[in-house]
């Protein structure tokens, strides 16, 4: 009887220990790899930033880069800033308050192939890199916590 106790239990904490972080990872890397994306081995940070979206979690997306612009530039290779869902290249200029993004380390991304599908296509998505590889994928929406906030860009 212990040992069935102890079976069970075992597989309960088994079955628990995949959580909602580790699916959403899995789904990102999925995603990526049907479309071919691939990224540097320095990669470190990368932010996909849909254009329309839920609005505050956009604009929390569109703050922290115009903050952080000089952690995009075009001379690092740590971090990157990808857009995605983009309805006018006007109308994102205008929104990050740039000329143009060629001085960033970012794409933008017109066939939507960064935009996972599902129902967290409406916010932005970081993704953790090691070697070029997606360690962790979370979504910044308004019910998680202050991901693009606590997020340190070297």
């Amino acid at each position: 009887m212990m040992r069935n106790l102890f079976i069970i239990g075992l597989i309960l904490l088994l079955g628990s220990s995949c959580t909602k972080d580790d699916r959403i990872t899995r789904e990102v890397i999925a995603q990526y790899s049907k479309e071919n994306i691939v990224f540097e081995p320095e990669l470190e940070v990368c932010i996909v930033l849909p254009e329309v979206g839920c609005g505050g979690c956009i604009a929390g997306g569109v703050y922290f880069f115009q903050e952080n612009k000089k952690k995009f530039a075009r001379g690092q290779y740590k971090n990157k800033i990808v857009f995605t869902a983009i309805q006018s290249k006007k109308m994102l200029y205008r929104m990050l308050e740039v000329q143009s993004l060629d001085e960033y380390n970012s794409v933008v991304d017109w066939e939507n192939k960064f935009l996972v599908d599902g129902d967290n296509a409406i916010y932005p998505l970081i993704l953790h890199l090691k070697r070029g590889k997606i360690v962790k994928a979370e979504y910044q929406t308004p019910y998680s916590k202050d991901i693009l906030g606590s997020l340190l860009l070297n």
